[in-house]
């Protein structure tokens, strides 16, 4: 087994414990998290945009913030995140009201604090501000979209969320274009393969 196998099942791990017996806004985050990671990764294989083992990390760690932010003042996530379940939006809008900063500042920090690669800190860092990443994030701009695109279709999906993003279906179709690898008529298939490989990844982490 790889390195990169290994450190991907570590990250797994840590990041499951820090949900494991919660409430339902942490097993919600959690699956969200997953779904992320297995989207991302099956994006990539298909893409070849990247490494499938660096999307998974990707998105398996796009929101950590969330966690921090919620372990450190969990009165206040929740007031940020029952806001935003409310108005839908942007999630970064609700925190910056209530923190004056959002997870994907603190999720940054951390993946510098941590030592991680760079590229992962930038696609942490910019998941929510693709125009930005565009300017700032150059040869990581394909990775910041690939998490940022798995993020979407998580919310689409609904998987880890309760918010009706179905609106969002032709702004993810234009980012999967990008990827060249999804035409409009093929969008269900690839959004049903997605789904069925987030139930086998939950399954196999949950011991089921």
């Amino acid at each position: 087994m790889g390195f990169k196998s290994i450190k991907e099942i570590v990250l797994s791990a840590s990041v499951m414990s820090l949900h494991k017996n919660f409430g339902e806004i942490d097993k919600l985050l959690w699956a969200h998290s997953i779904g992320a990671a297995v989207t991302a990764r099956t994006i990539a294989k298909i893409s070849k945009a990247c490494s499938p083992d660096d999307a998974y990390l990707a998105g398996l760690m796009h929101d950590i913030g969330k966690v921090v932010i919620l372990s450190a003042d969990r009165d206040k996530f929740v007031e940020s995140y029952t806001q935003h379940e409310i108005n839908g939006g942007e999630s970064t809008i609700y925190e910056n009201a209530v923190f004056h900063f959002n997870h994907a500042d603190v999720g940054a920090l951390l993946i510098r604090e941590w030592k991680l690669p760079e590229p992962l800190e930038y696609a942490i860092f910019l998941h929510h501000d693709l125009d930005l990443a565009e300017i700032v994030a150059e040869k990581n701009v394909a990775y910041v979209r690939l998490t940022a695109l798995s993020n979407r279709i998580c919310h689409f999906l609904q998987i880890g969320t309760k918010i009706d993003a179905s609106h969002h279906k032709h702004e993810i179709i234009q980012l999967l274009q990008k990827f060249e690898i999804v035409e409009a008529d093929q969008f269900d298939e690839l959004m049903k393969t997605i789904e069925t490989n987030f139930q086998a990844e939950k399954k196999n982490l949950d011991g089921t």
